[in-house]
């Protein structure tokens, strides 16, 4: 269950996600970076909205294998929230 501190932020960025997404199928990109086994199973998944990252990266990545204009994740920033999660944790451990 999410806190409800976060639920209007995550919309927000959903809708964020939604605009770039029609932003590359527009300019024919190939949508988002999945690993070779997933992409073949799933031949059309990596342009579909649901399969799009939460975080995509401002910007496009050549994938080495296909050569397409892919969208990546931001790791930074759940690098960040990982590190943040954890400074919390151990914050409220130490009260």
């Amino acid at each position: 269950m999410l806190p409800s501190s976060l639920v209007d932020l995550l919309q927000l960025q959903l809708e964020q996600v939604r605009a770039l997404h029609v932003e590359d199928v527009a300019a024919d990109f190939g949508g988002a970076s999945m690993a070779e086994a997933l992409a073949r199973k799933f031949s059309v998944a990596r342009a579909e909205l649901s399969w799009q990252y939460l975080f995509p990266h401002s910007r496009l990545a050549k994938d080495p294998r296909s050569e397409e204009m892919l969208r990546t994740m931001r790791w930074r920033i759940l690098t960040k929230m990982q590190s943040a999660g954890r400074r919390r944790k151990r914050a409220s451990k130490s009260e």
